[in-house]
């Protein structure tokens, strides 16, 4: 039971620290644009769209990067759950899930939400 406690703990600050490092770094890209939900009544068509959804409809809009993160974080852990590890999806870690994340918000844009410069930043699309 300890131990269980001490590998949550330990995945837990894993998890922090990734996120930190995303925040305070400087090559991310997409942390000039904010993503806002727009609409919910669309079908949901996969699970990268779902991840999406599932983390817009509880903050209303996020920084594309920390979006992208946590929603290829989301499908990670769901894979994992399912018995992703057998096929040494550990190993590879949620970065698997990021160009699936970033086509999805490019498709889903208009349709469920949108994607705006945030606030001070300029448009270099």
């Amino acid at each position: 039971m300890e131990a269980t406690a001490k590998l949550s703990t330990a995945a837990e600050v894993r998890r922090i620290a990734r996120r930190l490092l995303l925040v305070f770094s400087k090559e991310d890209q997409g942390s000039e644009f904010e993503v806002k939900l727009i609409t919910e009544g669309a079908p949901v068509l996969s699970d990268e769209v779902a991840a999406i959804l599932s983390l817009l409809r509880r903050t209303g809009r996020m920084r594309r990067d920390l979006l992208v993160h946590d929603a290829a974080e989301s499908l990670y852990r769901k894979e994992i759950a399912r018995g992703g590890a057998a096929v040494d999806l550990g190993l590879l870690g949620p970065r698997v899930f990021v160009a699936p994340i970033q086509s999805a918000i490019d498709a889903g844009r208009g349709q469920w939400w949108e994607v705006y410069p945030r606030a001070g930043q300029v448009d270099h699309c």
